[in-house]
């Protein structure tokens, strides 16, 4: 499988610098948009990443937080949780995005319902999650999987993103601590099992979702 190496926090920290982070009119959204420039306060869990668990999530995204026009989406990225300690995973990840008309507080627990006819594997390989230093107060966004293949999202009503992330990972030290919010935006519904087959069905946590940023081409 394709191997994807993780940007490193300073590489990653010149290209925000020279590009908007939130809605707005360069390469990278981030929801919710108001964390784009300051860490979450409510603490922080290892989704869409488990240790050597094989994980199954998946976090829908209201359409407002994209605007009103197309987006290609070449890739997403998230940050570590803020105080996180040194971590260094390889992780097998498989990403499928679609449409929904689903809602965070509307996502069904058996999995094949919320995924729309739209659905494409933007990326399926294996992924460095080297995180070699404790977190800042605001760490970059430096788990960046770059997709094999773009997905051209329409936002609209009814038209929310959802994002499906299937892991196992493998690795030293603590879970990886990936920064999440609650937010009225965002929905997850997660399983956690020793084999794919098992995560047919998870639990919806409704109002709980990650601080994502979203690539996109200008």
């Amino acid at each position: 499988m394709r191997r994807v190496a993780i940007l490193k926090p300073i590489l990653l920290a010149i290209a925000l610098a020279t590009t908007a982070s939130s809605l707005g009119f360069a390469g990278e959204i981030v929801v919710p948009a108001k964390y784009a420039t300051k860490p979450v306060d409510r603490g922080h869990n290892s989704y869409p990443f488990d240790g050597d668990h094989a994980t199954r999530t998946h976090h829908v995204y209201r359409w407002r937080a994209f605007g009103l026009r197309p987006r290609v989406i070449t890739g997403v990225a998230f940050r570590a949780a803020v105080y996180q300690d040194p971590i260094f995973y390889q992780c097998r990840v498989t990403i499928i995005l679609s449409t929904t008309w689903r809602g965070p507080s509307s996502l069904s627990q058996a999995f094949d319902r919320n995924v729309g006819p739209d659905a494409i594997v933007v990326f399926s390989g294996s992924a460095i999650l080297d995180h070699p230093v404790a977190t800042p107060v605001l760490a970059p966004f430096e788990t960046v999987i770059a997709f094999e293949r773009a997905f051209t999202y329409r936002p609209g009503p009814f038209r929310n993103l959802l994002v499906e992330i299937r892991s196992q990972c493998l690795g030293s030290g603590e879970d990886p601590a990936i920064e999440k919010v609650e937010d009225v935006r965002m929905g997850i519904v997660a399983a956690i099992g020793s084999f794919a087959d098992e995560l047919t069905e998870g639990n919806r946590l409704p109002h709980f979702g990650l601080v994502t940023q979203f690539i996109t081409s200008p």
